[in-house]
């Protein structure tokens, strides 16, 4: 027994095309402007270190005093070029006194400082660790090797 034939007219059938033609259109818009947005560089950048190098600015001075720097290897990460990384720094206050943390540089070319956890300024005790968040854009180029970041304390 073969199935029942229901008449359609032709102008139902156009129709029906056309509903289906532009259903189709709009899936692949949808889906193009989907995979555009999500789509990443084909440039990596590869975070092997990050070289804290850490400024004193004395109240109300211009004059800037280098108290060194340290070095953190627990941030190698890799990224697609032109996105946002966060990087992990457990700062150390090995001095006699009391440092407040004022800012934060990315000095690395084509990187920038987006966002830092916690809100500066920040005050680190004699003998604590503070743990701080640096968000960082990376720059839409290949890149391995060390991140510069200058740290601000008075």
């Amino acid at each position: 027994m073969e199935p029942k034939q229901i008449p359609r007219s032709e102008d139902f059938v156009k129709k029906r095309k056309l509903m289906v033609l532009v259903i189709s259109i709009a899936i692949v818009i949808t889906t193009a402007t989907y995979v555009a947005s999500q789509s990443y560089s084909s440039k990596t950048v590869n975070v092997i270190e990050i070289y804290l190098n850490i400024l004193e600015k004395t109240n109300g001075s211009t004059q800037v005093t280098n108290l060194g720097n340290q070095t953190y290897y627990e941030n190698d990460l890799t990224l697609y070029g032109g996105t946002t990384g966060y990087f992990r720094v457990s700062f150390y206050n090995n001095l006699n006194r009391t440092l407040v943390i004022t800012a934060f540089e990315a000095t690395s070319g084509g990187f920038s400082l987006i966002s830092v956890n916690p809100h500066l300024p920040t005050p680190i005790s004699q003998g604590h660790v503070q743990v701080i968040i640096l968000g960082i854009r990376v720059p839409d180029q290949t890149f391995a090797g060390s991140l510069d970041v200058a740290m601000v304390v008075s």
